[in-house]
């Protein structure tokens, strides 16, 4: 397979893989799969198993079951019913079969873990590094609150783990709404973080001004209320480490939970497409709501 013929297999999957990070909890055909990538449902299949290694079914339950194993973790007020149900699953019984199958324990396990032990889960994710709160000089993050207004913009799916990659991404978007006519000196960059996909960035470009997107782009809107704010640097792993620390350290004791909708967003000191990403100055933010 050449190339080009590899990277317009990708882009078309992760069209797919997008739409499946926002119907997770619905039960969506092979067939509404494959007209989404534009293959019929034979080759989607294949080339879908090509690309991330598993079925299009598996890939949809991993997700849930990753979607699913951090609102365990971060909701402690929901049921596992509640949860099952809000990642897909038509029963708790049906949930944690397909859970225990996965994480080779249940659902009411992780819920009694301690946070140690939590976190040696999360590495079966490969998205937890060692948690600042294992470490007994562990450096104090500073956390504030702050409100954000709502952003509505376009983004394009990125591996959170390849921080080159991270910055093509972001030169990729730039390029893809100067040449459509969307790139103003009023658009801001911004990276949308989903804990409960590890493995997923999406590079996401503000466009508040621009009235009506273009149906063809990926498009997303970030939630106005209030968030917990971190700053930090490094590799995608100290996002993570920042990440953790809102989640373990600071909500406690904070009066604060996570909002349901589990999805921040971290902003940069400056332009991730020209700069290196484990060189810029971001701020991590989580959205959260009172207890």
């Amino acid at each position: 397979m050449d190339k080009q013929t590899e990277k317009e297999h990708k882009e078309r999957i992760n069209k797919v893989i997008d739409f499946m990070f926002k119907s997770i909890n619905d039960n969506v055909s092979l067939d509404a799969l494959s007209r989404i990538a534009n293959y019929s449902p034979f080759h989607f299949q294949k080339i879908f198993k090509h690309i991330t290694g598993k079925t299009p079914k598996q890939y949809i339950i991993k997700l849930r079951l990753e979607a699913a194993l951090h609102l365990i973790f971060i909701h402690p007020h929901k049921s596992i019913l509640e949860i099952a149900i809000d990642c897909g699953f038509s029963s708790s019984s049906v949930f944690s079969r397909a859970f225990r199958n996965f994480y080779n324990t249940s659902p009411e396990k992780i819920r009694s873990l301690n946070p140690k032990e939590k976190l040696k889960v999360l590495k079966k994710l490969n998205i937890s590094p060692t948690s600042l709160s294992q470490k007994k000089n562990a450096k104090e993050l500073q956390v504030s609150v702050k409100k954000s207004a709502s952003l509505k913009g376009i983004y394009i799916l990125a591996p959170f783990h390849d921080c080159i990659k991270i910055q093509q991404t972001f030169k990729e978007l730039i390029q893809l709404a100067k040449a459509n006519d969307l790139y103003t000196s009023d658009s801001r960059l911004f990276g949308i973080l989903s804990p409960h996909h590890g493995h997923t960035y999406m590079a996401f470009l503000s466009l508040d001004k621009i009235n009506g997107l273009p149906t063809k782009f990926n498009s997303t809107e970030l939630r106005m209320g209030k968030y917990a704010s971190v700053k930090t640097h490094g590799k995608s792993e100290e996002t993570m480490k920042a990440v953790h620390y809102i989640f373990q350290r600071w909500l406690p004791k904070s009066g604060y939970k996570i909002a349901n909708e589990v999805i921040g967003f971290e902003s940069f000191s400056e332009n991730p497409s020209s700069v290196a990403y484990h060189k810029l100055q971001r701020e991590i933010h989580i959205p959260i709501e009172p207890v």
